[in-house]
């Protein structure tokens, strides 16, 4: 079975995303993933990685694993979409009818999103870099948003198991989004607001260190070279050397993958000659 070219891995069938086989370090990270989703901390778990790392297909294949090990659990995971919004990803693709159960399934068959969000044991926020960057543009409303981050810390306080996925950390954006309140959610985040510490005194900005919660964040390892690397052997691609090793170097996040054989496609066989020929095609 080939998987499709999906450079966005929410965009994925689940029968597509099961043929992918995690790397050592994706391994290790999503069985972090999976302990935070089972864990009871008051405060919400930020999780960085760099942009196409693969955070996304780390969290739907701990998801799933999730949702067949913890029969009670009822996991949602929130998808950035273009209306500026963070919407459910469609049950369908977090695990089968089977692995859902008639009782889960009965349940996120029939609740609206409020309810879905109420009843939730886990909230998995990816993207979230996207609907900062959406409010500092003006294409969202500062307000609601806030709202929405407030409600989500709210949950965690309630031990939902609460996760934030971002390619960024989100202190970069507390210059650019100007909302009365953001800081002191982001130091519950572990995250560092520039434009506070850069407007506070000696005392405030001690004070204010002191106020973050560093274990809140971390960051996901990235792939070493050789499992990058064998990324291509999972679309059924053969690269000749040292294509490989030349790419890594330029982009080594997962989705450099996919976009470097979607301009090769439907070529499966790339050697040195093809690659020199559409060098200026590619798009890293």
């Amino acid at each position: 079975m080939t998987i499709p070219l999906v450079e966005r891995a929410e965009e994925l069938k689940l029968e597509d995303l099961s043929q992918i086989n995690l790397s050592q370090s994706q391994a290790y990270n999503a069985s972090l993933f999976k302990e935070h989703l089972s864990s009871s901390f008051d405060y919400p778990r930020v999780l960085l990685s760099l942009k196409g790392g693969g955070k996304t297909v780390v969290a739907r294949k701990a998801l799933n694993s999730h949702i067949q090990e913890n029969q009670e659990s009822l996991p949602v995971m929130l998808v950035y979409k273009q209306n500026n919004r963070s919407e459910i990803l469609d049950y369908n693709k977090l695990a089968t009818p089977g692995q859902w159960g008639e009782k889960r399934l009965e349940i996120l068959k029939k609740s609206s999103t409020k309810e879905l969000m109420k009843r939730a044991s886990a909230i998995v926020y990816d993207d979230a870099h996207y609907r900062f960057e959406a409010v500092a543009d003006g294409r969202e409303e500062p307000q609601r948003f806030l709202k929405e981050l407030k409600e989500i810390l709210e949950k965690a306080k309630k031990d939902t198991s609460t996760i934030i996925l971002s390619e960024n950390s989100l202190g970069v954006y507390s210059e650019q989004v100007n909302i009365e309140g953001l800081d002191d959610i982001l130091a519950k985040c572990g995250q560092f607001s520039y434009e506070k510490w850069l407007n506070s005194n000696f005392e405030e900005k001690i004070e204010y260190q002191n106020s973050i919660n560093y274990h809140a964040c971390s960051e996901i390892s990235p792939l070493k070279e050789c499992e990058w690397s064998n990324a291509f052997y999972t679309y059924g691609i053969h690269v000749e050397t040292p294509i490989d090793k030349i790419l890594f170097r330029i982009n080594p996040a997962p989705r450099a993958v996919v976009k470097f054989a979607k301009t090769f496609s439907p070529e499966r066989e790339i050697d040195i000659e093809m690659f020199n020929e559409k060098t200026m095609e590619i798009k890293y």
